[in-house]
């Protein structure tokens, strides 16, 4: 809010600053032709006579620009007035020039930004993450009301928040973060720090040149969301970068030595548990190897529990329609049934409560690939997903294409 008051307080003085700026230009070229006056007197004569005819001019001219400067300012107070009440300026000839040079588009944008934000609704935006996510309710009520209370007492010195998802492989830690970004209007950062090379790592996350990187992906989109995912892994230098810019509330550029603000972007670490004994229970925050120094800055810690079979059934069913779309057909009832994946995928070894819904549809795939592309090579456009002797099996279905 405090970035919001700033912009608007510098959009109202906008025309006295563009007046001071004109005012300061006459005054240097008035020092100049002083200065030079003695080489130049005879220029100046001619400039002066040539210039003459236009004197009696001068006083309406000045009247005009200072009537112009002036309804800029009342123009730009009333619109923020309508905008505060989420009312906008119908488009004219005058308000279109006005917007222009005080650049109120913007600031409508960023303020309706803002105020979205500040009027989350938690209940609403908790049902549209658990449509999305299955098996985490609890974690999308938690993570909607800690956002809420996050985006509406924000710092100017710190990051909207720190939060960690940890859980099993396959939960849904990185879906819930890139549906945060769909759902937000926030662009996402994604970094995984399980692919660490030393130096180069270093370069991506904090030096700008690298367009592709952390540091380059903040200056273009303050208000991102930055995925650190199995931040476990990280390298104590590389956390403590991290922890000093969470604590600091910017970025420090290793390219140009300058200061990143953090204060609008949200960070989403992850952390995988994985059992930590025969019985499937999971480890501890600290079996995992997470620093005690993370922990203590993390804001909140949201434990993804793991999925039981039927729902993990039921995450695959939806990755398999995915992966059916991906081959340019659809399914003959619209949605792959999960009672069928659950039957089939019981039947094999890998299938249990730790296996990944990615995994298990990359294992479907390989029972139905063949099918799928014999059914595109006949020119069907939907496939009918049945219980095979060995699994699933897809057959071409030409019903309702004619």
């Amino acid at each position: 809010m405090l970035k919001s008051s700033t912009n608007s307080h510098l959009s109202r003085a906008m025309p006295l600053i563009i007046l001071a700026c004109l005012g300061l230009l006459l005054l240097q070229v008035i020092l100049i032709f002083v200065v030079f006056a003695p080489y130049c007197q005879k220029i100046l004569i001619q400039i002066y006579l040539l210039l003459s005819w236009a004197r009696p001019s001068y006083l309406p001219f000045s009247a005009l620009f200072l009537s112009m400067a002036i309804w800029g300012a009342i123009f730009d107070l009333w619109a923020s007035h309508l905008s505060q009440k989420g009312l906008f300026l119908r488009n004219g000839f005058i308000t279109s020039i006005l917007r222009k040079f005080t650049n109120r588009e913007k600031l409508d944008e960023m303020l309706s930004y803002q105020q979205r934000e500040a009027r989350l609704d938690a209940v609403e935006f908790s049902a549209i993450l658990r449509a999305k996510i299955i098996g985490q309710d609890n974690v999308c009520d938690t993570l909607s009301h800690q956002l809420r209370r996050r985006l509406t007492l924000r710092s100017p010195k710190r990051p909207i928040a720190v939060f960690l998802f940890a859980g099993p492989k396959g939960t849904g830690k990185k879906s819930l973060a890139a549906q945060l970004s769909a759902q937000t209007l926030r662009p996402l950062f994604q970094f995984d720090l399980s692919q660490i090379s030393g130096e180069q790592t270093t370069n991506l996350l904090f030096n700008s040149h690298h367009l592709d990187g952390l540091a380059a992906f903040l200056l273009n989109n303050q208000n991102a969301i930055v995925l650190l995912n199995e931040i476990q892994n990280v390298p104590s230098d590389i956390l403590k970068r991290f922890l000093t810019a969470w604590n600091e509330g910017y970025l420090l550029d290793n390219a140009t030595g300058n200061k990143i603000l953090l204060n609008d972007a949200l960070f989403i670490l992850t952390a995988n548990l994985e059992p930590s004994n025969q019985n499937q229970e999971m480890q501890t925050l600290e079996q995992a190897g997470l620093p005690p120094e993370l922990l203590a800055r993390t804001d909140s810690v949201f434990t993804f529990r793991p999925l039981d079979p039927q729902t993990l059934a039921q995450i695959t069913a939806l990755e398999v329609e995915k992966l059916i779309a991906s081959y340019g057909l659809q399914v003959e009832k619209e949605s792959v049934d999960p009672e069928l994946i659950f039957q089939t995928l019981s039947k094999e070894p890998h299938f249990d409560n730790t296996s990944s819904p990615r995994d298990l549809a990359r294992l479907v795939e390989d029972m139905i690939g063949e099918s799928l592309i014999l059914a595109r090579q006949t020119g069907a456009r939907k496939i009918r997903l049945e219980q095979g002797t060995e699994g699933i099996i897809a057959t071409a279905s030409f019903r309702g294409d004619f």
